[in-house]
């Protein structure tokens, strides 16, 4: 498999920092980040990715609203959600309608998106930290 391409979403710009720094240097993954659901929309229209993390609670757009706007166009990029706060089977319900692939209690702990990123894009090279 060749690099993914990866749009990760989140107002909180330490929170992107974060992921910046932790992807630094990967060659198999290359990173893009937007600072808002407007952002991401314009991002990934440019040029679209094989994967969008999103954060759910964001000002104007929130995680829900983005991925039903993303689902307009591209039913087939999987986009998962991080929340600190909601994981409830309501609100997985509502997320799978809104066409999130996945729901993850957002954390400082990266290293807990590369398996899910195995399972969506399983290759003979593992993606591993």
């Amino acid at each position: 498999m060749e690099g993914l391409n990866i749009l990760f979403v989140d107002d909180d710009k330490s929170y992107l920092a974060l992921i910046e720094a932790f992807f630094e240097g990967r060659r198999d993954i290359k990173v893009r980040l937007a600072e808002s659901g407007e952002d991401a929309l314009k991002l990934f229209n440019e040029s679209p990715v094989n994967l969008i993390v999103t954060d759910y609670n964001m000002n104007r757009m929130n995680g829900l609203e983005l991925a039903r706007r993303i689902r307009k166009t591209s039913s087939g990029t999987p986009i998962i959600m991080l929340t600190g706060s909601n994981l409830s089977p309501e609100f997985h319900n509502m997320a799978v309608e809104a066409g999130i692939s996945g729901v993850l209690p957002k954390s400082s702990d990266l290293k807990i998106i590369l398996p899910i990123i195995n399972d969506l894009f399983k290759s003979p090279a593992a993606i591993v930290h």
